[in-house]
């Protein structure tokens, strides 16, 4: 699952932080993702929804943003997997420098990434890589070059599944996800939904009433060596209510072909 849960400090009215956590905790409880990269998780948010699902481990490393800064923690189920070596570097010329706006984006991102291990892996050791990423909303030219930095970050750990859980503020007709196709990633939603209407995951809150503008800008993207067996948007509503103002992606995904025993 990929789940922007949008920073906790917005002044939002009654879709404040205290008002919606529940619901947030709530649809994370209901897919039960194996992995999890959460993007505006503020250091209170990220400390409630460990405490809330006490089944989750947590990489998170340096914040990004404004002032406050959030963490783009991945989070992942301890029964299932287990963590090794992770990090983080900025999406900016000097990746592994000092925290700083990288081109034209409007604040510090950063994309964290971790060596996770299936512990109840069929063939071989069961080692994937994860990375999870904000990219950032404003900068047309950060949005490309952050896509350039992944692929070659990515590029450098292909002995291994590779993942990318993103929201990239960019479109499916977008640059930088052009960029990502290139580097042999796959959209997990058009694998299974290729020939589908575009749909959109940022709303404001205001569901499908929000007619998504922006279209469908969060994703998780995979190697070739994942099948795909399923992916969605969630759109679950709690009596009208949604819990952020994207909605999160999921998808299901074998590692190699889940026929061949």
């Amino acid at each position: 699952m990929s789940f922007n849960i949008r920073q906790g400090r917005a002044l939002d009215g009654h879709n404040r932080w205290y008002k919606r956590r529940d619901l947030v905790f709530e649809v994370i409880r209901r897919y039960r993702p194996h992995v999890l990269g959460l993007q505006e998780a503020h250091h209170l948010q990220l400390a409630e929804v460990l405490s809330a699902l006490d089944a989750y481990g947590s990489v998170a490393e340096r914040r990004y943003g404004g002032r406050f800064g959030a963490f783009a923690p991945i989070l992942f189920d301890r029964g299932r997997l287990e963590a090794g070596r992770g990090g983080d570097f900025w999406l900016a010329p000097d990746p592994d420098g000092h925290r700083r706006r990288g081109w034209d984006a409007a604040v510090p991102r950063i994309c964290t990434w971790a060596l996770l291990r299936d512990k109840q892996a069929d063939t071989g050791d069961g080692s994937f890589a994860v990375f999870n990423t904000h990219v950032d909303h404003r900068g047309k030219q950060a949005q490309v070059h952050s896509a350039r930095l992944l692929a070659e970050r990515l590029g450098a750990v292909t002995h291994l599944p590779r993942l990318l859980l993103a929201d990239l503020n960019a479109n499916e007709q977008s640059e930088a996800l052009r960029v990502l196709l290139a580097s042999g990633l796959r959209d997990t939603y058009r694998v299974m939904r290729p020939d589908e209407e575009p749909f959109f995951t940022y709303h404001r809150f205001n569901g499908a009433r929000a007619g998504g503008r922006l279209g469908k800008i969060d994703f998780i993207l995979c190697d070739d060596r994942w099948t795909v067996c399923d992916a969605q948007i969630v759109r679950d509503e709690f009596d009208g209510r949604l819990p952020s103002d994207h909605y999160p992606v999921v998808a299901t995904l074998a590692l190699g072909d889940p026929e061949v025993s």
